[in-house]
């Protein structure tokens, strides 16, 4: 099936500007968290105050061929301030899309038919397109994009394409060494990696356990469904952001709008 175009937006506004400059993200390492999360799990500890504000995350699903005019006005209708967007089109559609809705754009990289960018408000502080190597022979390549969000608060967004990986153990294996020597410490992340099925999907999300969680897993559910047009969804670590809320987006209903917080 030929990959929909995916949109991730975060919405915080001006209006939030004032309290995240004063907030610090956590700094916990993103391999020592995976020991820190399960315990944080069994120890009883006064719950982390978190941005009100807080995160909107639109992934929608659009087949080939969608106009970057409607994709933008999608965008814009959903308040989008930051926007993970996926596509099998060239690079003047993404180009278009990030005209239409006003916004910066980082990317595109495009590989094998699926591209990647991230639109924003700002310009990012950093930003990299890179293979990673994976087993004897594989590789994955993935766009990495760096945000600041005020002093000292920072959001990453990450995505790749898992759809030829062999071995997934392997895979996720040189992801989590790629954050552990690339990504900063005190970044909360939004992933998303686009699986060929359902079985690689469901593999991967079990493997990233208990770093990342999809934000399917939500405190307040709905009917939402964990995967848009074979993409999934998922936030790290879970001392530093949290799914508060996930529901349908607003006009043709067809994505997910998730509400992440970020936490202090």
């Amino acid at each position: 099936m030929i990959p929909g175009a995916i949109v991730c937006a975060f919405s915080p506004h001006q209006r939030a500007m004032s309290q995240i400059s004063r907030a610090a993200a956590a700094t916990t390492p993103w391999l020592s968290s995976v020991l820190l999360s399960v315990l944080a799990g069994c120890a009883s500890a006064p719950e982390p105050e978190a941005f009100s504000e807080g995160v909107l995350v639109l992934a929608e699903n659009v087949s080939d061929g969608a106009s970057s005019e409607s994709i933008a006005s999608e965008v814009t209708q959903a308040g989008s301030d930051f926007v993970l967007l996926a596509s099998p089109s060239d690079s003047a559609w993404f180009a278009d899309v990030a005209a239409g809705s006003g916004l910066v754009m980082s990317g595109p990289s495009i590989e094998e038919g699926l591209g990647f960018a991230y639109l924003a408000a700002t310009e990012p502080l950093g930003d990299t397109t890179i293979a990673i190597p994976v087993g004897s022979d594989g590789a994955v390549v993935l766009h990495d994009a760096l945000y600041e969000l005020g002093d000292g608060v920072f959001l990453d967004f990450i995505a790749f394409r898992a759809d030829d990986a062999p071995d997934p153990h392997a895979l996720i294996q040189s992801f989590l060494a790629y954050m552990a020597t690339d990504v900063m410490t005190n970044a909360p992340l939004v992933l998303g990696i686009h699986a060929r099925d359902e079985r690689l999907a469901d593999s991967l999300a079990v493997l990233l356990r208990p770093s990342f969680q999809p934000p399917a897993a939500c405190e307040s559910g709905g009917d939402a469904a964990p995967s848009v047009g074979g993409l999934r969804l998922f936030i790290g670590t879970p001392v530093q952001i949290r799914c508060q809320e996930i529901r349908r987006p607003p006009g043709a209903g067809r994505g997910l709008l998730a509400k992440l917080l970020l936490l202090r």
